[in-house]
């Protein structure tokens, strides 16, 4: 069972579901982000993801391209990734997960991403744009590693590209609650629903949804405990 099952199973032991949250890491600088990080684990939360800043944000809502590009504008380069987890993961045992557009693992090299993630306490990874079929490499160098590796399901996946993503995932299965950017949400998709449950046929125990959750989430975070495994990540907002 890797960190990341085990801090799930932590949370359902108590009764609970998991809490992820979310972090841009950079942003508004590095040092913040990292005692920002280092402040959510101290203050409840199980697993912690953090979103490297990107050039070309396209599945990002206007929240993250906000906060990611004060980033980039501010100086971020790649090694500030692996700074910022070995600083987080030093002062809590928290995993820490990374959630990355693939270009930039692709440049930097796969096997070398993979072995500075892990030297630096880091967990494994959740890849938004790359399927299972495309993504070889990277399940090779998870496996050589040990890191978790995980692929996304969409309502619109079809049985068999699920069967595929729970087969290829490890730690979780990261599901998509609507068709579009991140960001805030008034309602939820119907959809949703049914795609937990889809999942949950294929046996697979540990199942996110991707959902904003802010202030006007409260009710709905407790409706739709009873039919998925974990809670959802926060967002910071840029000033």
């Amino acid at each position: 069972m890797s960190r990341v099952e085990q801090a799930i199973q932590k949370a359902h032991d108590a009764g609970r579901s998991a809490f992820v949250g979310y972090l841009p890491v950079g942003f508004p600088d590095l040092d913040t982000s990292i005692r920002a990080a280092i402040a959510l684990a101290e203050n409840g939360v199980d697993i912690i993801e953090l979103g490297p800043p990107y050039s070309d944000p396209v599945m990002d809502g206007a929240i993250i391209q906000e906060a990611t590009t004060k980033a980039l504008a501010a100086g971020f380069r790649m090694a500030d990734l692996f700074t910022a987890i070995r600083a987080i993961t030093a002062a809590t045992d928290v995993p820490v997960l990374v959630m990355t557009y693939w270009n930039p693992v692709m440049q930097y090299g796969v096997d070398r991403y993979a072995d500075d993630l892990l030297a630096a306490g880091g967990a494994g990874l959740i890849t938004p744009d790359i399927t299972p079929e495309a993504a070889g490499e990277w399940i090779a160098a998870s496996e050589r590693t040990g890191l978790d590796r995980v692929f996304l399901a969409a309502p619109t996946s079809s049985d068999e590209r699920l069967d595929l993503v729970v087969k290829s995932s490890t730690g979780f299965v990261y599901t998509v609650s609507t068709m579009g950017i991140t960001g805030e949400r008034a309602e939820l998709d119907r959809a949703a629903r049914t795609l937990v449950g889809r999942l949950r046929a294929r046996r697979r125990s540990r199942l996110r949804r991707y959902r904003h959750l802010d202030r006007r989430a409260d009710r709905r975070s407790l409706r739709i405990r009873g039919w998925r495994d974990r809670r959802h990540r926060t967002r910071p907002r840029p000033p």
